[in-house]
C-alpha cells in the first residue's frame, strides 16, 4: 500500500571515456562481476519492500546510462550509482557514499544510507559521506548530470581482502541492507511527491532562494531543487561569464525562465556556497590572482605548511607532519610553486598511501620538485600540458591534469582562499 517507490541502479564498473571495461581487478574478479552479482540479490529484496528496480542495459555506456536514467525518471524516483575501489596499498578499505556538492539534504541521505549499511552487515566499515568535489576530477557526473536525487555509493574496495571477502560471502546481508536504506530513502523523497510526475520538463513551483552575487543580494530569487541550488542564468552577467563555454551546467526551465545548477558554475571557476540559515547561495568570482596562482608551475605558494599538512590529514589520518616543510623548503630553492607540488604529490601517491618511501623523502621531493622546474622551463599550462614520462606520474591517464587541478582547488578552498 501506499506510493509506488522506484529506483534506479547503474553499476559503475569503470567506464570513464565513453567505452565499457570491467572496472578494478583483483585476486581473479572484477568490479561488474562482483556488483552484477550483488545486483541479482538486490532486486528481489527491492520487490519485498514494494520497491521497483530500474537497471539500464548492460550495453550502454556510462554517458548513455546517464541519458536512459535521465529519460525515464519521475518525481520520487531516485538513483544510485554502485561502485567499487582499488588501491595499490591492499590495506585501504572501507565504503564511502558521495552526494552533489552544497546540498545538505543529501549529505544527510548520504550518510543516513550508510549507516543503515554498517548496522546491516557485520564487519563493514565506513570511511563517510563525502561532497563530489573530494572525487578525484572535483566532480562526478553521477551526481551532478541527474535532475532526480542520486548518490553515488562506493561499497569497499575490491583490492582489500577483508572488503572483498565481506562482498562474496554476505551478499545477502549486503543486499537487504543497502534495500533497506533505499527504501527509507525513497519513503523520504516521496513524502511530498503526491502524485509522481515526469521530471522532464520540470513542473513548477519550487522553494524560492535568495542568490548573492560578489556580495551583492540579485533581485530574481533561485529555486531549490530537490535540496539543489539553481540560479537564474541572468548571474552570467554579473559574473561576466560568457554561456557558451556553460553549455555542459545542467539547466532548468521554469515558467519560461532558465535556470542554472549552481555547483556546476564551480567547474568554470565560480566559487559557491550554501547560506542554510538565509537560504541564500553565494557566488563570487574567482580572482584573478588566484587563477594564476592554480595554473601556473613557478613562483611561491600561498599555502603555509600548516595548511598543507591539515588538508592531507582531511584525507589521511597519518599523513607525516615533516614533508610539508621539506616540500617547500626545496620548492623555494628551485622557484617552484610549492602548493603545485604538493598536490601532484599527493595525486601520484594518494596523500602518501603508496609509491611513496618515507624512508628517502628528502631525495624524492628534491627529485619532485627538480622534475616540476624542468617541466615549466617552456611554460606550458599546465591545466592542457600532457603528464611528465616519468615513473612517479601516471603517463597513460588523460585525467591526470585534472586531478592535479582539483586537488588545488580544495586546498584553496580548504584555507579559505577560494
Amino acid at each position: 500500500p501506499g506510493v509506488a517507490m522506484r529506483v534506479f541502479v547503474l553499476a559503475g564498473a569503470g567506464d570513464r571515456a565513453g567505452f565499457l571495461n570491467p572496472g578494478a581487478i583483483a585476486a581473479g574478479t572484477t568490479a561488474a562481476v562482483e556488483l552484477s552479482l550483488l545486483i541479482d540479490r538486490l532486486q528481489p529484496a527491492l520487490a519485498e519492500k514494494q520497491v521497483t528496480l530500474a537497471l539500464p542495459p548492460g550495453s550502454l555506456t556510462f554517458a548513455e546510462s546517464l541519458r536512459w536514467i535521465e529519460n525515464r525518471t519521475a518525481a520520487g524516483d531516485g538513483a544510485i550509482e554502485l561502485r567499487l575501489g582499488a588501491f595499490a596499498r591492499p590495506e585501504v578499505r572501507g565504503a564511502s557514499a558521495f552526494f552533489i556538492a552544497i546540498n545538505a539534504e543529501r549529505q544527510l541521505q548520504a550518510d543516513v544510507l550508510l549507516q543503515t549499511l554498517v548496522q546491516g552487515v557485520p564487519g563493514m566499515v565506513q570511511r563517510g559521506a563525502r561532497p563530489d568535489t573530494e572525487s578525484a576530477l572535483g566532480r562526478l557526473a553521477f551526481c551532478r548530470d541527474l535532475r532526480a536525487p542520486s548518490l553515488s555509493l562506493e561499497l569497499g574496495y575490491l583490492t582489500n581482502p577483508l572488503d572483498r571477502e565481506l562482498l562474496q560471502t554476505h551478499r545477502e546481508d549486503l543486499a537487504i541492507a543497502l534495500a533497506t536504506g533505499l527504501r527509507q530513502w525513497l519513503q523520504e523523497l516521496n513524502r511530498t511527491v503526491a502524485p509522481p510526475r515526469p521530471f522532464p520538463p520540470v513542473a513548477p513551483p519550487f522553494p524560492t532562494i535568495g542568490v548573492v552575487v560578489n556580495g551583492q543580494l540579485l533581485p530574481e530569487p533561485g529555486l531549490l531543487v530537490n535540496g539543489n541550488a539553481y540560479v537564474p542564468e541572468t548571474v552570467l552577467t554579473w559574473l561576466a561569464v560568457p554561456p557558451a563555454p556553460l553549455a555542459s551546467v545542467p539547466r532548468l526551465l521554469v515558467q519560461e525562465i532558465a535556470y542554472l545548477q549552481a555547483i556546476g558554475l564551480r567547474d568554470w571557476d565560480i566559487s559557491v556556497a550554501w547560506e542554510r540559515q538565509s537560504r541564500t547561495v553565494a557566488l563570487n568570482t574567482v580572482a584573478k590572482t588566484c587563477l594564476g596562482e592554480l595554473d601556473r608551475l613557478m613562483g611561491p605558494g600561498l599555502s603555509t605548511a600548516a595548511q598543507l599538512t591539515a588538508f592531507a590529514r582531511a584525507e589521511q589520518v597519518d599523513f607525516p607532519d615533516f614533508v610539508a616543510p621539506l616540500l617547500i623548503a626545496e620548492s623555494t630553492l628551485a622557484g617552484v610553486n610549492h602548493d603545485v607540488a604538493f598536490c601532484q604529490l599527493c595525486a601520484d601517491t594518494a596523500f602518501l598511501q603508496a609509491n611513496f618511501d618515507l624512508g628517502s623523502a628528502p631525495e624524492q621531493l628534491r627529485q619532485r620538485v627538480h622534475n616540476l622546474q624542468q617541466r615549466a622551463l617552456g611554460d606550458p599550462p599546465p591545466a592542457q600540458m600532457p603528464p611528465p614520462t616519468l615513473a612517479w606520474l601516471l603517463p597513460t591517464d588523460p585525467d591526470y591534469p585534472q586531478q592535479v587541478r582539483s586537488l588545488l582547488r580544495r586546498l584553496y578552498e580548504a584555507i579559505e582562499i577560494l
